[in-house]
C-alpha cells in the first residue's frame, strides 16, 4: 500500500500489519523520522522494520533517523542487488 499523505498513513496502518514500512526522509507535512518515531510509540506498529529512503547521502541525517526507530537507511536510486548496511536498530 502506498500513501502520499503521512497523517493517512498513521489511520491505515491501525486497520492492519505490514510486514515492513518503508517511509521517505523528507516528506510533506512530517519528516519519515518523525513518523517513525510515533510509529515506535504505538502498540500495533512499534516492532515493524522502518526502511528509510533518502535522496542523498547525508551520514548524520542517517543516523539521526535510525535513532528515531529505523531499521535501515537507503540511498535512492536504490540498487536491487545492494546488500543492507548490517546495522540494527536495538529493540
Amino acid at each position: 500500500m502506498a500513501l502520499s499523505e503521512p497523517l493517512q498513513f498513521l489511520e491505515a496502518v491501525d486497520g492492519l500489519v505490514p510486514d515492513v514500512i518503508v517511509l521517505d526522509v523528507s516528506i510533506p507535512e512530517v519528516e519519515g523520522p518523525e513518523l517513525a518515531a510515533v510509529l515506535r510509540e504505538r502498540d500495533p506498529t512499534h516492532a515493524i522494520p522502518i526502511l528509510y529512503l533518502a535522496g542523498d547521502y547525508d551520514l548524520g541525517q542517517q543516523l539521526d533517523a535510525i535513532s528515531l526507530g529505523g531499521e535501515e537507511f537507503l540511498v535512492k536510486p536504490v540498487a536491487a542487488s545492494r546488500p543492507g548496511n548490517g546495522g540494527h536498530r536495538p529493540r
